[in-house]
């Protein structure tokens, strides 16, 4: 693989690693969002048109929905999704009345859990933003 292409992937990997961390600086936010315009220019010169779908050009829209909704880790829905394939799983064992049973105690206990993360996130999302600590 050709340094530059090598370059602008380990980049793109840099800046996935910075907007997933627990703690995020809102300065280097700007400098992320800019960042990411310039990954992706750097893809477009290496990668062919094809390559390019909507969902590439969502990167650029990730950073403003950190400022808007937070962390990432708080959006995440792989621990759901996990749990819905176990469930799933156990489709071929159970009747389907209790695999929906289960997944409505599933859904009430993560509701439950939940409960407080989603009243941080609103204090958050309505903070001005000068005062939100991200």
């Amino acid at each position: 693989m050709p340094n530059k292409v090598r370059l602008a992937i380990t980049q793109l990997c840099f800046f996935f690693n910075a907007i997933c961390n627990k703690v995020l600086d809102p300065m280097k936010l700007v400098e992320l969002e800019n960042e990411s315009a310039i990954i992706l220019c750097q893809l477009e010169m290496y990668f062919p048109p094809t390559f390019f779908d909507i969902m590439v050009h969502l990167i650029v829209h990730l950073v403003r929905e950190i400022k808007f909704c937070g962390p990432v880790y708080l959006q995440w829905m792989y621990p759901v999704e996990r749990y819905m394939k176990i469930i799933k799983g156990c489709h071929t064992l159970i009747s389907s009345g209790d695999l929906c049973l289960m997944t409505c105690d599933f859904c009430l206990v993560l509701v439950r859990c939940l409960a407080p993360i989603i009243r941080q996130f609103v204090k958050f999302r309505d903070m001005p933003e000068n005062k939100r600590k991200y």
